[in-house]
């Protein structure tokens, strides 16, 4: 199994952003399931659940089976974008709405490709395979940008670290691999 970690400082949530954190993470993963956002929201059965919240602090896990590679691919792509939605946003708060959008999103590219281009777990990706990674997570952002202001504060004031990894059975608790990526 694929679990992804997400691990939030636990004092005086803002209910608000903390919402919309998660609807960023629904509509994202809702977004790259197989048979795609409207079907994910019609099907309660498919939809991303959080499968244990841990008990000393906050954190949420997300867990996917390894045979079905369709829905750990979203998982994957569902943790890139929450890996650097601080960053991406973060700089990008002041500018204007409308008139300066274009060079906000030409931007927001730029940051998310040096990001991606720092990032040693991605070293052993191609040039081509990061192009393609900044394309897939900047069209994420781009659909879920009703999300992002409240959803990206509250990545940055409350979330200590976003952590995937493989684990080998339920009773895991997605705590047993050590190896873990930290953000």
């Amino acid at each position: 199994m694929l679990c992804l970690s997400v691990v939030l400082d636990d004092s005086a949530l803002n209910l608000r952003e903390f919402a919309a954190y998660l609807g960023l993470i629904d509509n994202t993963y809702g977004r790259l399931s197989p048979q795609g956002i409207f079907a994910y929201s019609q099907r309660r059965e498919r939809q991303l659940k959080i499968h244990r919240l841990g008990s000393r602090s906050v954190e949420l896990k997300f867990v996917e089976l390894i045979t079905n590679t369709r829905h750990i691919q979203a998982l994957l792509f569902t943790f890139l974008m929450l890996k650097y939605l601080p960053g991406v946003i973060e700089s990008l708060s002041t500018a204007y709405r409308n008139y300066e959008e274009g060079r906000l999103l030409r931007e927001r590219r730029k940051m998310l490709r040096h990001q991606i281009r720092d990032d040693s777990d991605l070293d052993m990706l191609s040039r081509g395979r990061k192009e393609q990674l900044i394309t897939v997570i900047d069209e994420l952002l781009i659909r879920g940008r009703r999300f992002l202001p409240k959803a990206s504060r509250f990545a940055r004031t409350y979330v200590r670290r976003v952590s995937i990894r493989i684990v080998t059975d339920t009773d895991t608790k997605c705590e047993a691999d050590q190896k873990e990526k930290n953000v």
